[in-house]
C-alpha cells in the first residue's frame, strides 16, 4: 500500500464543516499528534461526533459491476449453485493441477488391481442453505500453468465423460462433523466422491510402467487435472449454497487404492496426488443478477440512493461525498470516518462479510484498508482521514471509494448497504473534524 504523508502543526481554532454551513468552535488545542496512515489510530464515529465532527455531508451511493476479475490461487475454491433472493443465481466450479510427489517402487511387471480412487476435499465454509446436490468431476485436457492468470469466465477444455462413481455422486454436505481416515483418524469435514476404477486404473498402470510420474513436468503434462462442480439447476429463492473448500489443505487429494495381480500377500498400496503450490487453480463463476435490485442500481445509479450492494466476483459498493470539495483549502483534517450501516437481519444465512477491503484509487496511488463488520451495530466504519486531507489539499481527486468482500474471488458473500436516502434510521454518513487556519 502506498500512502501518502501528510503531516499537521498546531491550530487554535477548529472548525467542523457541513457542506450547507461552518460551525466555529473556540477550543484551544494542545500539540496534535501527526495522522496515522490510511486505516488506523482514528475515533469511533460516536466519539467524533461529541467532539465537534459534522456528518451531514451529502453522500452519493451506488453499485458498480465487475467484469474481468482474475479468480486464480484463491484462499478457497467454490463449487456449488445458489439463488439468493436479494441478488440472483450463482453457479460455481473450479479447476486445478495436482502434482505427485512420491516414487513408484513395483517392478515393471506389475499389474494394478483397482479398488477404488478418492477425491477428498477439505471444507472451508459455505453460503447460503445447504441442500443435496449431484456432483460431477471431469478430467481437464487443457494445460493448466501457474504462471498464467485466470479469469472467473474461464471454460477450461476438459473431458465429457463424468468421472464421479453413481454410488457418491448425489450428497448433502456435511461441514462441520469430523470424519474418519483410512486409519480410523478423525479429520476435518471432507466431501468424499468415488471416481470411476478404469479411469483410475490408466493412471495407475501408467504410474508403473510409463514415465509420466518421473517428474512434475512430465506428470503435469500426462495428467492436467479436474474440474469439479455440481450439476446446474435452478434453485428456488432461497434454496442452494456454495461450498468453501481448501485446497491445499493435506486431506485435500486425490487417491488411487489398488492391489497387485498376482500378490497372495493381496497389500493394498496407494497414490496420493495432491494440490501443492506449484499448481494453478482457479474459480469458474457465473452470476444472474437479471430481474434483481442490485442490476436496477448497476443500470441506473440514482437507485443506489435507497440500497447499494457488493457482491463476490459480480459488483462493489461505491461512496462519493461531493461536499468534501468545499472544505476550505487552508484546512487540516483531524478525523474523518465513513459510517456504512447494513440491511441485516440476524441469522439470516446470506451473512454480511466480516470483513471488507476499502479501495481508494488516485492518479499517483491505490490505497487499501481493511475494515470489520460490527454486527452489534450492524455497519462497517471506514478511516479516511488522510484520503480526505488529500483532497483538501488537491493532491487527490474526489472520486469516492470503492468497497468490497475481502475474499471477492474466493467466496459468495454479499453485503446490502443502507444508501443516502433509505427510509431506514440509520444511514450512512461522512463525519469530519478539521482545523482551518
Amino acid at each position: 500500500m502506498i500512502v501518502k504523508n501528510i503531516h499537521r502543526k498546531n491550530w487554535r481554532r477548529i472548525l467542523s464543516f457541513s457542506a450547507c454551513f461552518l460551525f466555529a468552535l473556540t477550543v484551544s488545542v494542545s500539540c496534535k499528534k501527526n495522522p496515522a496512515k490510511f486505516g488506523t489510530d482514528t475515533l469511533s464515529p460516536e466519539n467524533l461526533l461529541s467532539s465537534g465532527g459534522i456528518d451531514t455531508f451529502q453522500l452519493s451511493t451506488y453499485s458498480v459491476e465487475e467484469d474481468s476479475l482474475p479468480s486464480d490461487n484463491q484462499r478457497f475454491a467454490l463449487v456449488g449453485s445458489m439463488h439468493d433472493p436479494k441478488m440472483g443465481i450463482v453457479n460455481a466450479a473450479f479447476c486445478t493441477q495436482f502434482e505427485f510427489n512420491g516414487h513408484i517402487t513395483h517392478p515393471n511387471t506389475a499389474i494394478p488391481v483397482m479398488d477404488s480412487v478418492v477425491l477428498t476435499l477439505k471444507y472451508g465454509g459455505v453460503y447460503g442453505k445447504i441442500s443435496q446436490n449431484t456432483y460431477q468431476v471431469f478430467e481437464l485436457t487443457e494445460a493448466l500453468s501457474i504462471d498464467s492468470t485466470y479469469y472467473k469466465n474461464k471454460d477450461t477444455w476438459c473431458s465429457f465423460t463424468d468421472l464421479v462413481d453413481p454410488s457418491t455422486a448425489v450428497q448433502t454436505a456435511n461441514v462441520d462433523d469430523s470424519t474418519l481416515n483410512e486409519s480410523g483418524i478423525k479429520i476435518p469435514p471432507l466431501l468424499k466422491l468415488k471416481l470411476d476404477n478404469s479411469w483410475g486404473y490408466d493412471k495407475v498402470y501408467e504410474a508403473i510402467h510409463g514415465t509420466a510420474f518421473t517428474s512434475d513436468a512430465a506428470f503435469k503434462a500426462y495428467y492436467k487435472g479436474l474440474k469439479v462442480k455440481v450439476q446446474e439447476t435452478s434453485p428456488t429463492p432461497g434454496q442452494g449454497a456454495i461450498l468453501y473448500f481448501e485446497l491445499g489443505n493435506a486431506n485435500t487429494k486425490l487417491t488411487f487404492y489398488y492391489k497387485l495381480s498376482g500378490d497372495a500377500s493381496m497389500t493394498q498400496y496407494n497414490i496420493s496426488t495432491v494440490i501443492g503450490t506449484g499448481c494453478a487453480d482457479y474459480n469458474q463463476v457465473s452470476v444472474d443478477n437479471t430481474g434483481y435490485p442490485v442490476a436496477d442500481v448497476i443500470n441506473n445509479h440514482i437507485n443506489g440512493q435507497t440500497q447499494f450492494y457488493t457482491q463476490a466476483f459480480q459488483s462493489r459498493g461505491v461512496v462519493k461525498f461531493p461536499g468534501v470539495s468545499d472544505i476550505p483549502k487552508n484546512s487540516v483534517i483531524h478525523d474523518a470516518l465513513l459510517v456504512l450501516p447494513v440491511a441485516y437481519q440476524t441469522g439470516n444465512l446470506y451473512y454480511p462479510s466480516y470483513s471488507a477491503d476499502v479501495v481508494i484509487e488516485t492518479e499517483d496511488y491505490v490505497a487499501y484498508v481493511g475494515v470489520t463488520y460490527d454486527p452489534t451495530l450492524k455497519r462497517y466504519v471506514v478511516p479516511l482521514t488522510n484520503y480526505i486531507q488529500s483532497i483538501v489539499n488537491g493532491t487527490s481527486d474526489n472520486e469516492g471509494i470503492f468497497i468490497n468482500s475481502s475474499y471477492f474471488t474466493s467466496t459468495a458473500e454479499r453485503v446490502i448497504f443502507n444508501g443516502a436516502g433509505t427510509a431506514y434510521k440509520a444511514k450512512p454518513k461522512l463525519i469530519v473534524k478539521y482545523t482551518q487556519f
